[in-house]
């Protein structure tokens, strides 16, 4: 098995906590700043358990919506 390369959060490749949620997230910090960073929240939910429960819903969600937008429910 290959070591895969870690993933990095933010403007400073901040690397990845691995007991958190791996999905991306924006911090507002006020009106003009803001920050992407690693969700704060623990994993254990979705695809191979690297979500937190909000997330892994999201995910999940976009899953069945794209399934279903490939067929045309309109064909005759």
């Amino acid at each position: 098995m290959t070591e895969r390369e870690p993933r990095t959060y933010g403007d400073w490749n901040v690397k990845e906590g691995q007991e958190r949620c791996i999905e991306d997230v924006y911090h507002k910090i006020n009106d003009f700043r803001g920050t992407r960073q690693q969700c704060s929240r623990k994993r254990g939910h979705g695809p191979d358990g690297l979500y937190c429960k909000q997330h892994a819903k999201a995910k999940l969600g976009m899953r069945q919506t794209d399934r279903f937008s490939s067929c045309s429910l309109d064909k005759e």
